[in-house]
């Protein structure tokens, strides 16, 4: 059984890792969705977009190895399209819940991560050059656009709703 051990991992999210996701992507995935819809519940919208940040645009750890850990078993088994689906669902968790709460700030913020110099910066560690690919192309899909679509409608939605009040 693989452990890894991080000395400056946080104690927030305290979950021992030992062979995460014995090789089953579906596991890695819902690693992933469990770390952000648990933030989500508790943390400001900064944080959370910090971790969304690090963890799929730059591809670093986050305060939960496993959802790190996950990611890497993503990219590495070369699973494009489950990591689209991945991401996008992720960017929906936040956004759907953000925008319930009127924090269209932070859905904006989301949505523009996308839009950064730095995902098409070149590098020569693998594992990130394969994840800036995959990103620039979720960047150009027909899914990213419909992400840019419903925020801006929750933000007009939201707007209207406002003046009214």
């Amino acid at each position: 059984m693989a452990q890894f051990y991080n000395q400056n991992q946080s104690n927030r999210f305290s979950e021992q890792v030992t062979d995460i996701t014995s090789g089953s992507i579906e596991k890695a995935q819902q690693h992933i969705y469990n770390f952000f819809l648990e933030v989500i519940k508790r943390y400001e919208s900064e944080f959370i977009l910090n971790q969304f940040e690090k963890l799929f645009i730059k591809y670093e750890e986050i305060d939960n190895v496993n959802a790190y850990y996950a990611l890497g078993e993503i990219i590495f088994h070369n699973k494009e399209s489950e990591f689209k689906y991945t991401l996008l669902r992720c960017c929906y968790i936040l956004n759907n819940n953000w925008a319930i709460n009127g924090n269209i700030s932070a859905c904006q913020k989301l949505v523009d991560l996308f839009l950064v110099d730095s995902i098409g910066a070149p590098t020569r560690i693998h594992k990130l050059k394969k994840l800036r690919h995959w990103l620039q192309s979720f960047a150009q899909s027909e899914e990213y656009s419909t992400l840019r679509w419903v925020q801006l409608k929750v933000k007009v939605q939201l707007n209207k709703k406002w003046k009214k009040d």
